[in-house]
């Protein structure tokens, strides 16, 4: 066995794989004497510490294995130096963790008189002075180990170095207090030990695998330790050029090393040749300098000889750059290479431009599915998705690669390095309680709360009473906040309507009273109660109300500032009383016990007899931190897809590489000291700072990828269009590749065949009609789309047959015989998309639509036009026989929340009265309503039409004195504002009660509001005259023209849009076309934009205003403005 010799050994490599090489063979070159006795290789980081142990198993192959080699991080192997030699702790100290420190700084910082601390402070706010006092602790956390000599100078009394600052004082005292020496100190004292021990045979060589940086004192401890061994770098390095030589070039490693970091310094890294080098390879640079700082250290420094060759791989972009960074040479990104004809087609670089995340991962999901199919060779495993933002994508990357499945089976992929908050909807629970202090405590987040499993399991809710408890909760018109005690806590008005507590009242007095409520019971408790609350289910209210009182509890207590200790005991009942996990269910179990750690971790830290009391916003941020930095347990390089953040798989080679996010102002992270961070004013070489980390992993990212590199960010707004910037270092990259192919100009003006902005719909066209090699789709529900004929994607739903209406109003009749029911009927000509997407389709926009539980209580003054409150008043006062409408609103208005709070409700009330008052002054002369109504008739309307059974009752049928009134009420609509869906349910109605009873005398009255403007005749008189003279034959052809419409529509494409159509059918032919598309698609108010908007998804993809569907939606308007119209018939008429 060859003589083991010392001093350090660098080894470099822009291909990290190149290095394991040179690593086999110093590992076999000197073999540990003992048998079963471990070789040291310290790996960057936890990913690259499996992918190296998976490596070396590859390169052994199947025969041969990977033992007693010891794989470790390099603080623990530092951490093992200080144990050995001193016999403490240099890392784990206690008393200098961050969140020890910073409970000390926190006692101390009240006590110090600076100018600076005081305008820091200002008002004394509690979680500012937390917030300073953890700065503070993460600065002597980061000098500990960057400046530790400034720390002994501090101690020693130099206030002054390097320039007077308030830091000092304040670690002296703490220096004190503690008592111990801390990591910078001990490590000084292992350097020097090591440097002072006597020469000896030299000990077994350690290995320091892919470090890209190392702190100045951790590099010294390896200088150190390579006077008694071996000590072997394996430094992943991106160029030839960039560092070749710094080692022999005594001359320069010298001045550089003089220079430190300063503008000179700067100008020598920017004249170094390559722009993307310079840009990004800051960090790099300096620990090349570093690495060499004591020349005679370095005994042998060489380079894999693969770098050297100047030839790529292929002449594909992404090894073009890539050798381009090695040579730093433009030779290879000419504008002839660049913008070949079949550039676009080069796969191997593509930056995406999205509108979502949502798209971004689409997006992923077909170039991972391309890169597969094109590559038979290529695996999952060969594949990683890092992102800065990873958190963000966790919760979307199931809903992509888990179901848009292509062959029966979704992709392979697991999540790394994601934290454990996003795993399990518990933390976003507990989140969610430990913000109702600071929040409006909304009915729908309360509802959310409820739905979590465990919280359902702990308060006994189970889906049955959890709807019930909305239906209620929206009957109750509860929308946020306790009570008024909780608004003025907010700082808001102190008013209780429309607030939990005002809800529960009127539910539990349901409950009590029932259906009926007296007068003088609301009257005297000032509220009314919800109809409809009994039942077994009742026990729900009992569960919202403990859940509530929780709620409460914890909003009270956040009032003022209280001891760690008690937040400790009030958070660990909060969490045992709301939250139970399933046995079964290991990863509930799972997320509850790392709630409790993270409770239990705010007082981690304390030193003994400190218990400070801190404000409950300060609770809030340590959780949520704690809850961030737990990490998901599933470990790197699983099988499958691995996504991950950036950090952890960093140099990491794999065949495909995409980073998602690259977004300005994401990436490179940014950090703010608040100007107190003394390292920002006096850097020095080998000090490491969050944008030049970032910075040097992108140009690590570019070199990583060996075939394809996918590169997204979001390009545009989603709600705008208007362009978002990318990251800084993408925008670089795309710069350069401009300068190198001669392209300048917005993205816009040029077509660049790297970039590819992706359209806003992934069943956008573009996907499918093959006029872009970079747009393409693996989906197959969109696939389908696509007509055999042609590549271009089909619209949302098919073009209506071009004889629609000829076979509606033609002499063949439904042969099947169909049922439905009047209430049917009524809904589908009142709103057609909706009744058919719900119905047919299963598609619901329940979110969206006015009568969902609400967030706010009303803020305008008026009502909601679905409440239709001032038909109610006429009504109720034609049932009356009373034809004043009192001045003060009623009970059941004033107190369930019909009204908008305080004077807007008075408002709303006096409008909704005028206008009410407005139909009753027509009505008291009505020789039919002058006394009033009677109760309301329900007369059975079921009978045959055609081949159609009908099956229902009348529902605006009230006794006359000759006969039967049909009535209905439209006060905020003059008669010629009253549209499709406002007639034909009433005509409908008004035709089979006719055809059924036929010598019931019918009149029709349509009280609308009044107009000053000269109108046309009334139909409800057209009606009635024509009552005296259609025949019941004519009159049963207009209604079967009307089933057949709407039996046509539940399986063809029918446009039947009741105000669009109604502006189509009342214009004159010549302005049809301009007026029906006007009431479609311009203004506010529009039909196709109308909330919820069930109109514009069921005609997506067509143009009502040109060809078949033109013709399909004027033939209709046309048809049933005949169907009801009977101005222009004479008597006994037969409508053919």
């Amino acid at each position: 066995m060859e003589a083991r010799p010392t001093g350090m050994v660098v080894y470099r490599a822009s291909r990290l794989e190149a290095l394991l090489q040179p690593l086999e063979g110093v590992l076999a070159k000197y073999p540990p004497p003992r048998l079963l006795a471990s070789q040291t290789v310290l790996a960057a980081h936890p990913g690259m510490k499996r992918w190296l142990g998976l490596a070396l198993a590859r390169r052994r192959g199947p025969k041969s294995i990977v033992a007693n080699l010891d794989i470790c991080l390099p603080t623990t192997w530092f951490e093992s130096r200080v144990r050995d030699e001193l016999g403490v702790s240099a890392i784990s100290l206690q008393p200098y963790r961050r969140e020890a420190l910073c409970w000390r700084i926190h006692e101390m910082l009240p006590s110090i008189k600076d100018a600076t601390i005081d305008r820091y402070l200002g008002t004394h706010d509690g979680r500012r002075r937390f917030q300073l006092a953890d700065r503070i602790a993460a600065i002597f956390t980061r000098y500990m180990i960057y400046r530790p000599d400034w720390l002994s100078q501090w101690q020693a009394g130099r206030d002054d170095i390097p320039e007077p600052n308030f830091l000092a004082p304040i670690w002296r005292r703490l220096r004190s207090e503690i008592g111990v020496a801390h990591r910078g100190e001990l490590i000084a004292q292992l350097i020097e030990r090591r440097r002072r021990a006597p020469s000896s045979t030299p000990a077994e060589p350690v290995h320091v695998f892919g470090l890209s940086h190392l702190p100045p004192s951790e590099l010294a401890i390896l200088r150190a330790e390579s006077l008694h061994r071996l000590v072997v770098m394996y430094v992943p390095d991106p160029s030839v050029e960039f560092w070749a030589g710094l080692g022999n070039d005594r001359a320069r490693l010298a001045q550089m090393l003089q220079l430190g970091v300063s503008d000179e310094s700067e100008r020598e890294l920017l004249s170094l040749g390559h722009p993307l080098l310079s840009a990004w390879g800051r960090m790099g640079h300096h620990f090349g300098i570093r690495l060499h700082e004591s020349v005679d250290d370095v005994v042998l420094e060489t380079r894999h000889g693969e770098d050297r060759d100047q030839r790529p791989e292929s002449l594909r972009l992404l090894h073009r750059l890539q050798q381009d960074i090695r040579l730093m040479t433009s030779d290879l990104l000419q504008p002839t290479a660049l913008l070949a004809p079949d550039a676009r087609q080069d796969d191997s670089l593509r930056i995406h431009g999205c509108h979502t995340r949502d798209r971004e991962l689409e997006v992923l999901h077909d170039a991972i599915r391309d890169a597969l199919a094109c590559d038979p060779e290529l695996n999952p495993s060969d594949i990683l998705v890092m992102s800065p933002m990873i958190a963000e994508y966790a919760s979307l990357v199931p809903s992509v690669f888990a179901s848009r499945r292509t062959d029966g089976k979704g992709l392979p992929y697991h999540l790394a390095d994601v934290p454990l908050r996003r795993t399990h909807d518990i933390f976003d629970a507990f989140a969610m309680l430990l913000a109702t202090p600071v929040s409006r405590v909304s009915a729908p987040q309360v509802l959310d709360l409820l739905r979590i499993p465990a919280i359902g399991r702990a308060l006994g809710v189970d889906g049955n009473a959890l709807e019930r408890l909305r239906v209620w909760l929206t009957a109750a018109r509860v929308a946020w906040g306790l009570d008024a005690a909780s608004r003025q806590r907010l700082g808001l008005p102190a008013f209780g309507e429309h607030s939990f507590g005002w809800g529960m009242d009127r539910l539990l007095g349901g409950y009590i009273y029932g259906d009926r409520v007296p007068e003088d019971v609301a009257e005297l408790v000032n509220l009314w109660p919800v109809d409809g609350v009994s039942g077994v289910e009742v026990d729900a209210l009992g569960a919202l109300d403990r859940l509530l009182i929780a709620i409460d509890r914890i909003a009270g207590l956040a009032d003022a500032p209280r001891p760690l200790s008690q937040w400790n005991d009030e958070l660990h009942a909060v969490l045992k009383n709301l939250f139970r996990a399933d046995f079964e269910d290991q990863a509930e179990r799972e997320a509850v016990i790392a709630l409790e750690s993270a409770i239990e971790s705010l007082k981690a830290g304390i030193a003994p007899g400190i218990d400070p009391a801190v404000d409950f916003a300060v609770v809030r941020d340590l959780l949520n931190e704690c809850l961030d930095a737990i990490p998901d347990r599933q470990p790197y390089l699983l099988g499958g897809i691995t996504f991950s953040g950036m950090v952890p798989q960093r140099s990491i080679p794999f065949r495909m590489l995409a980073l998602l996010g690259m977004n300005d102002g994401e990436f490179p992270r940014t950090t703010s000291d608040g100007g107190i961070d003394l390292m920002t004013r006096h850097s020095r070489l080998g000090d490491r700072d969050v944008r030049n980390d970032d910075r040097y992993l992108f140009l690590e990212t570019v070199m990583a990828a060996r075939s394809r590199l996918h590169i997204s960010f979001l390009s545009e707004g989603v709600r705008d269009g208007k362009p978002r910037n990318p990251s800084a270092m993408l925008a670089e990259l795309m710069a350069y590749l401009d300068g190198c192919s001669g392209l300048r100009g917005s993205l816009e003006s040029c077509k660049r065949p790297w970039f590819v902005q992706h359209p806003l719909q992934p069943f956008d066209m573009r996907y499918f009609d093959s006029s872009d090699p970079a747009l393409f789709s693996y989906e197959q529900r969109f696939a389908r789309m696509v007509r055999s004929a042609s590549p271009v994607l089909e619209r949302f739903v098919p073009p209506p047959p071009a004889d629609l209406v000829n076979k509606i109003v033609g002499a063949s009749a439904v042969v099947a015989e169909v049922s439905v029911s009047l209430d049917r009927l009524r809904t589908y000509f009142r709103r057609p998309s909706e009744s058919l997407l719900k119905r047919n389709r299963q598609l619901r926009l329940d979110a969206l639509e006015d009568d969902t539980l609400g967030d706010s209580e009303p803020l305008q003054a008026s009502f909601n036009a679905i409440d239709r409150i001032p038909r109610t008043l006429v009504f109720d006062a034609l049932a009356a026989s009373n034809f004043d409408i009192p001045a003060r609103a009623p009970n059941e208005l004033r107190l369930s929340g019909l009204m908008p709070p305080g004077r807007l409700g008075d408002q709303a009330y006096a409008q909704a009265r005028r206008q009410a008052t407005a139909i009753l002054d027509i009505a008291r002369i009505d020789r039919d309503l002058h006394t009033g109504l009677a109760g309301r008739h329900s007369l059975d309307l079921g009978q045959r039409i055609g081949s159609f059974v009908i099956d229902g009752a009348s529902r605006s049928v009230y006794p006359a004195t000759d006969g039967v009134v049909l009535l209905d009420v439209f006060p905020s609509k003059v008669e010629a504002a009253l549209g499709f869906n406002d007639k034909l349910p009433l005509f409908l109605e008004w035709a089979l009660l006719r055809l059924k009873y036929p010598d019931m005398q019918i009149r029709v009255i349509l009280l609308t509001a009044p107009n000053m403007k000269p109108s046309p005749p009334r139909w409800d008189d057209e009606l009635n005259k024509a009552g005296a003279r259609c025949d019941d034959d004519a009159l049963r052809r207009r209604v079967e023209r009307m089933l057949r419409l709407w039996h046509s529509a539940q399986t063809e494409t029918t446009w039947y849009f009741p105000a669009t159509s109604w502006a189509v059918a009342i214009a004159k032919p010549r302005t049809a076309r301009s007026a029906g598309r006007k009431q479609w698609e311009e203004g506010a108010f529009s039909e196709r934009d109308r909330a919820p908007g069930y109109a514009s998804v069921h005609s997506r993809g067509a143009d009502l205003f040109t060809g078949i569907d033109w013709i399909n939606l004027e033939g209709v308007a046309q048809m049933l403005r005949e169907c009801i119209t009977f101005a222009h018939a004479d008597a006994g008429d037969t409508d053919e």
